[in-house]
């Protein structure tokens, strides 16, 4: 009987000491009074909901009015564009309503995501496969060329796909645009700020469509409402997280998919976070939520680095990469 009690007790403290978690909360206790808690944060810097805002058709109003205008507030956006319409440089400008790669690498350097929008606009479901992979390296090969960056995202041309198209289009990348509401010439301020209202009550992540601002398929009928919302949103940073479709892409996939194995050290915890996906893709970091009664800092490395530790809400926020474990002493 003696045997009995002494093996459960040891069962009961390898279960404190070896707990998985996936996007759950996780309990430990270092006290009497005090528990511990882990979890990931639904969204980078634990905010309520995210929001990705994305431009379609790479329009020159894009470069020359929407990038000055994320820029001041702070904000970062995704640009899809077809690179046969894109014009060569200022001298070789065959369309003036389109940017040149000049202007996508400026956007590019101040943190916007230029990515892939198909070679030619070209409607995806009606490809075949040959067709469909042309329109899709070819766009990417272009990017990298001028830009030096490989694109991890797609947005099908029209919004047309089927599984064929979305198989294609889906390899190698961190995710394709599946879903998007738009944001143009039925926008107003009152549907806006409904649609942000609902986004922070249901927690979701909203990925907007915009095509033309001031002309163009879509445009507004006031471009006044596309920069009085923006700046609203920009007041809400704290709680809604405001990224590039690819970087809000790679965080929601990585926290759905990763596990983290806690073992309680001498001086604290030992985090050790398992990822069954492509490293070379999944390069975003998570946020940690540690949930602790005492006011006392955690110090947080992770190999050869010590980790920023915020407190924000009664909680101590920390990003970490995936990729590595994370020691945490408190």
């Amino acid at each position: 009987m003696k045997e009995n009690r002494k093996e459960m007790k040891q069962l009961v403290r390898s279960l404190e000491l070896y707990i998985p978690l996936v996007i759950a909360l996780c309990s430990v206790k270092i006290g009497k009074a005090q528990e511990l808690k882990f979890e990931i944060a639904k969204y980078q810097g634990n905010r309520q909901c995210a929001i990705s805002y994305t431009f379609d058709d790479g329009l020159r109003e894009h470069a020359t009015i929407v990038v000055p205008h994320l820029n001041k507030l702070g904000l970062t956006a995704t640009f899809w564009i077809n690179g046969s319409k894109v014009n060569r440089d200022n001298a070789h400008n065959l369309d003036t309503t389109r940017v040149t790669w000049a202007d996508l690498k400026a956007m590019g350097a101040a943190g916007h995501e230029i990515s892939n929008h198909g070679w030619a606009h070209r409607n995806m479901a009606k490809l075949s496969v040959s067709e469909a992979e042309y329109e899709l390296l070819k766009n990417d090969s272009a990017i990298y060329e001028h830009l030096g960056v490989w694109p991890k995202t797609f947005c099908y041309p029209g919004n047309a796909k089927n599984e064929q198209a979305i198989a294609l289009a889906s390899k190698n990348r961190v995710a394709t645009r599946l879903s998007q509401f738009s944001v143009g010439s039925k926008s107003t301020d009152a549907n806006l700020d409904k649609r942000v209202e609902n986004l922070l009550a249901t927690g979701e992540w909203g990925v907007t469509m915009t095509h033309g601002i001031t002309y163009g398929y879509d445009h507004f009928l006031d471009a006044g409402i596309l920069w009085r919302h923006l700046e609203k949103v920009a007041q809400m940073k704290d709680r809604i997280w405001i990224a590039p479709f690819a970087q809000v892409a790679a965080y929601v996939k990585e926290r759905d998919s990763t596990t983290l194995t806690i073992e309680k050290i001498k001086k604290g915890y030992r985090i050790v976070p398992h990822l069954p996906l492509n490293r070379h893709l999944f390069q975003e970091d998570l946020t940690l939520v540690v949930r602790c009664e005492s006011r006392k800092r955690p110090i947080v490395k992770q190999g050869d680095r010590l980790l920023n530790v915020r407190a924000v809400n009664g909680n101590w926020l920390v990003n970490f990469s995936p990729w590595q474990e994370v020691y945490i002493e408190l």
